[in-house]
């Protein structure tokens, strides 16, 4: 597995633009101002599963609620954030960025769909549930997190997959999740981000960009290696003057939380005729994983972290002969072993690449170093 993903972090961090919550009464208050807020970096993670090799879940919001029940939302995604838990170990993922009124916040609730999928190490996938009526189920957590102002600060909860316990008669998964403080989240290996947004200024190797419904701006850094990728045209980039302001963009890369910095990886120019809240949208998704076969036309992925809940273990991916290959070739794409990440389209049953990226050997046989140390269990 890929060393970047395979142990892995839900990262949220910086400013929510209306992060005054509803109070007991349900009403809403106007944010903070600069002199009684504060960054709050907010992560999920977790303990690595061996009987389940992917443990799959739709995260749709987390909210804290402080000692006078006012609530503030950390993270909101109607459409929902889909996870696998257990690649969530020692690294983070972005979710957002929030500034959070001052005061202590002791109570944290993690809204989820129902549904959690579970793929066996042979492979087999099977479907439980969090045991609620209807089709979110929410988790709460006893926290501390203190909020002073103009002090960047930092929480984690921990989706603890080795204190999860499932009921094969019932298929109800029983979840444990641990907050974690700011000396805990200082332990992180690193954190990675996929930032979605519009371009506010730009300069020379590095621009600033609001995240989706968010309102604290974080740089990005570039430079000669960054894949640049425009969705509409489907075609890779060189010229980076079209990273100007308006642009709407998503990047990846590596986020340094305590500077708001991401340096990039690979930055995408999104489609601004494709919504992610029409599901009909030609919006292109990503795909990660272990290559399983391929023969030269056909590939077929263990897919370990998706834009989108995976139908099974194992996926099909259609149109790689004539897909944008990234400082590869369709050459160097093996029978499998191979980590490889994938931009296309995904119609709810079926998969179409349009860019490919190649994973290296060195990283290759680093992933296979991590594998054989997991020893964690979720029973």
């Amino acid at each position: 597995m890929k060393p970047v993903k395979n142990i892995l972090f839900l990262a949220i961090v910086g400013s929510v633009a209306a992060c005054g919550g509803g109070g007991g009464d349900g009403s809403t208050t106007s944010g903070p101002s600069a002199a009684n807020s504060a960054t709050v970096s907010a992560f999920l993670t977790d303990n690595l599963a061996v009987d389940y090799s992917e443990v799959w879940v739709t995260v749709y919001s987390v909210t804290a609620e402080n000692a006078a029940s006012q609530t503030v939302t950390v993270f909101d995604d109607a459409a929902g954030k889909v996870v696998n838990l257990a690649t969530l170990v020692n690294i983070g993922e972005l979710l957002n960025t929030i500034t959070l009124p001052v005061g202590r916040y002791d109570d944290f609730t993690v809204t989820l769909a129902n549904t959690i999928q579970l793929v066996s190490k042979t492979g087999v996938t099977s479907t439980a549930s969090f045991g609620a009526n209807g089709d979110h189920a929410t988790i709460r957590v006893d926290g501390d997190l203190n909020v002073a102002s103009g002090q960047a600060t930092s929480f984690a909860l921990d989706f603890d997959l080795a204190q999860f316990t499932l009921n094969p008669a019932t298929g109800v998964v029983t979840p444990v999740v641990v907050y974690k403080d700011r000396d805990d989240v200082s332990r992180f290996s690193s954190s990675t981000a996929e930032i979605e947004g519009v371009i506010q200024s730009a300069g020379n190797g590095s621009f600033t960009i609001v995240p989706r419904n968010s309102g604290v701006a974080v740089t990005v850094n570039y430079d000669s290696a960054t894949l640049l990728y425009d969705d509409e045209t489907r075609r890779i980039l060189t010229d980076t003057s079209t990273l100007a302001p308006g642009v709407r963009v998503e990047v990846d890369g590596d986020f340094d939380q305590s500077r708001l910095i991401l340096t990039a990886s690979r930055i995408s120019f999104e489609d601004e005729s494709a919504s992610s809240s029409d599901p009909s949208a030609n919006r292109l998704m990503e795909v990660e994983g272990v290559v399983q076969s391929f023969d030269g036309s056909t590939l077929v992925v263990d897919v370990r972290d998706a834009d989108f809940l995976p139908p099974a273990n194992a996926l099909t991916i259609a149109n790689v002969t004539n897909a944008a290959f990234h400082d590869s070739s369709l050459a160097q794409l093996q029978s499998s072993g191979q980590w490889v990440e994938l931009k296309g389209l995904w119609d709810g049953s079926s998969f179409t690449a349009v860019m490919v990226e190649i994973e290296t050997e060195s990283d290759d046989s680093s992933a296979e170093s991590d594998d054989d140390s997991d020893s964690d269990d979720l029973r």
